[in-house]
């Protein structure tokens, strides 16, 4: 395992490291490479000439630029970025863009410096876009912005593909299609075949636990921020609609244009808002039920260094406090592969330890809740119970999964769930 390296060359340390191992793998053997270029995220700090190709930016923006904190910052009201800051962040950002389109450029000769081109299948994604003033937003959190969920996807096989445009949206997950090809099948059999495509494509930010944290600490109003978002994204002619649900509050409907910009459309039709509502929970409910490999082996919990670097990035809150912390994550996960392997008493168990550090969950304890009613378990009372509490007066409560709540807590004897 090589070490991960953080500083203003990290991917050109990178770039050498990968340049080392393909010089001494053993090239009778297929092999995977996963690069995690992280240039495009806080602090934004791109080397000359980048720093100034995409336009000058002032001191003032170079400050706010180099703060790898400037969201919690800017929530905590310390730092009030202007329009001429979030054009020098704008300009910073693209420049960190660059540098990573170069080195990948890099890398990709050196795959075929060792002739790997026609033989090697090639991906370019991203996990997320970046806010730089839409909004007042900055950094890639509390929002389901197109902005934020629009990013790139290239393949590149030159043996296999031919190049193309694909014009219909695409998930990240759709990225499991392309495995298929090589006879990589992360999927279970019974995934859903092309003409039982969902009718959205959805998106998920759960509640961010560590910034309402950090917010009420600081006597600000967390209540804004204290929210889970999910939002349903459908192609409709040369743009398309989206959904965003804030749970317990509101849902509002966005047109995207051809350009990828989002306009809110205030008088949408009740009924198709309704209709993208219900699709939503529908493709949601799903994903609570979708199984994992059950020969995957549970993964390692992440030293003390690898923790940092993943708070620092924003993947894991600094707070150390339950919620979705990584400690439930991972109980949370490993009761999901319990569940591939038809282990229900084992799923049980670690689902029981996740909701202790993660609770009022909903999709948590509906899970939870399935699992303890297969098994005949006299405590699935209790746990529709929490379920149905942490979904009272959100758009869940409307879901196909609420009314199964409901029916099942009244046979066991429960309340109604009301």
């Amino acid at each position: 395992m090589r070490e991960s390296h953080r500083g203003l060359d990290d991917s050109a340390i990178a770039n050498g490291v990968i340049r080392e191992w393909l010089e001494e793998r053993d090239a009778s053997k297929p092999f995977f490479l996963f690069v995690n270029y992280a240039d495009a995220h806080l602090p934004y700090v791109p080397p000359p000439p980048n720093d100034r190709m995409f336009g000058a930016a002032s001191e003032r923006a170079r400050r706010l630029a180099g703060r790898g904190d400037l969201l919690q910052a800017v929530l905590a009201g310390e730092e009030r970025p202007t329009a001429e800051d979030f054009a020098g962040l704008a300009a910073l950002y693209d420049g960190e863009l660059r540098k990573v389109d170069g080195l990948l450029g890099d890398l990709l000769d050196e795959l075929d410096r060792h002739g790997l081109r026609d033989d090697t299948l090639v991906i370019v994604t991203s996990d997320h876009g970046e806010l730089l003033g839409e909004e007042g937003g900055v950094d890639h959190q509390l929002s389901l912005r197109e902005e934020l969920l629009h990013v790139p996807l290239l393949l590149r096989w030159p043996r296999m593909v031919k190049p193309g445009r694909v014009k219909e949206p695409v998930s990240l997950t759709g990225i499991k299609t392309w495995l298929d090809l090589v006879a990589v099948d992360l999927m279970p059999a019974w995934s859903p075949s092309p003409d039982r495509a969902p009718k959205v494509i959805d998106s998920e930010y759960f509640r961010p636990v560590d910034l309402v944290e950090f917010v009420r600490a600081r006597g600000g109003d967390a209540d804004a921020i204290d929210v889970r978002r999910a939002a349903a994204w459908r192609r409709v002619g040369t743009g398309a609609l989206k959904l965003v649900v804030r749970e317990g509050r509101d849902a509002r409907l966005f047109r995207i244009g051809v350009n990828g910009r989002e306009e809110p459309w205030s008088d949408a039709p009740t009924a198709l808002v309704d209709e993208m509502r219900d699709a939503l929970e529908n493709q949601r409910a799903l994903g609570r039920f979708r199984e994992l490999p059950g020969d995957l082996a549970p993964a390692p919990a992440p030293d003390g260094k690898s923790l940092e670097d993943l708070r620092r990035l924003g993947y894991v809150g600094a707070a150390a406090r339950p919620g979705l912390s990584i400690h439930a994550l991972e109980h949370w996960a490993a009761g999901e592969r319990a569940l591939a392997r038809k282990d229900a008493t084992d799923a049980a168990l670690e689902l029981a330890r996740a909701a202790d550090l993660a609770p009022g969950e909903p999709d948590l304890l509906y899970t939870f809740a399935r699992v303890l009613d297969g098994l005949s378990d006299p405590s699935t009372a209790a746990v529709l119970e929490s379920y149905l509490r942490a979904i009272a007066g959100s758009p869940a409560a409307k879901s196909a999964a609420a009314e199964w709540a409901r029916a099942r807590l009244g046979a066991l004897g429960g309340p109604s769930g009301r």
